[in-house]
């Protein structure tokens, strides 16, 4: 079998692959498991576009479309004495941690493009698609760009869990208006929900009123209980902005009591606790 050169990737400024020239033999390498391994199955992308020839001729890299098994793409290869020139492969990322987001980003994509499919066939309302998210912090090293999924239309509703750190449930979250800002203008101007999860569980009554109405103050319209079957009798009424903004105006912040337990709603059946 005739060797051939192939293509060596490297990271440069965290931007793409500086691609160069190297004469391998196609033994496969045993030295990585496949779970190291990364495989760019699409080198189409590579720049100058100009060393690019689906022919092939000196001074250009071939590109030859490939399926295996599991992978599918265009790989390029350029004969032992071919002057093919160093190539780059563009990621359209800053850094490390952007770029194995394209992974997931491409993920949301292919869900989207799924569930609009079934909407289609069935001639429904399109099926929305919610994310329970990080802190800003976390959610690029969890792989979730939220920036990308939002301009895009892959995603419907954001759910911050909380603002502490590594999701801890037990410590105050959102007390920090800037934690809340964050979350506001990533959303605003376009169709994706933010519905802020309210913890810690062991807030008071007045505690849940004081904190939903700083949220409604800062731009915030939707609000979200993980687990709120057990805690429903502290918010029964945190959706009426006008009737909690009198409440806390006048320092009272009675309940209506009710023991009205709702068994369906809509379709649903309510006997049954999930998360949220």
């Amino acid at each position: 079998m005739n060797r051939r050169k192939f293509l060596k990737a490297t990271t440069v400024g965290g931007i793409g692959f500086q691609i160069s020239k190297k004469l391998l033999g196609l033994e496969r390498s045993h030295s990585l498991s496949d779970e190291k391994v990364l495989y760019l199955t699409d080198l189409d992308r590579c720049l100058p576009v100009s060393a690019l020839s689906k022919r092939a001729k000196n001074g250009t890299w071939r590109m030859l479309d490939y399926e295996t098994g599991t992978l599918s793409g265009t790989m390029l290869v350029a004969l032992e004495e071919s002057n093919a020139p160093d190539l780059t492969y563009q990621l359209n990322c800053t850094g490390w941690l952007s770029y194995r987001s394209l992974f997931l980003t491409q993920f949301m994509r292919e869900l989207r493009e799924e569930l609009d499919t079934v909407a289609r066939k069935k001639r429904s309302k399109r099926l929305s698609i919610s994310a329970v998210v990080f802190r800003p912090e976390e959610n690029l090293f969890h792989g979730m760009d939220l920036s990308s999924w939002i301009k895009q239309g892959l995603v419907d509703t954001i759910i911050p869990y909380s603002s502490s750190v590594r999701l801890n449930s037990y410590e105050p979250a959102w007390d920090n208006i800037k934690d809340v800002e964050y979350f506001v203008s990533l959303v605003q101007g376009t169709n994706c929900r933010l519905a802020l999860n309210l913890m810690p569980r062991n807030l008071t009554i007045d505690q849940y009123y004081s904190k939903a109405s700083r949220l409604y103050q800062s731009g915030v319209e939707y609000l979200f209980f993980w687990d709120g079957i057990n805690r429903v009798k502290f918010f029964l009424r945190l959706g009426h902005t006008a009737e909690m903004s009198s409440r806390l105006t006048n320092g009272s912040l009675e309940i209506i009591p009710t023991k009205t337990r709702l068994k369906s709603l809509g379709g649903w059946n309510l006997n049954v606790e999930t998360p949220g």
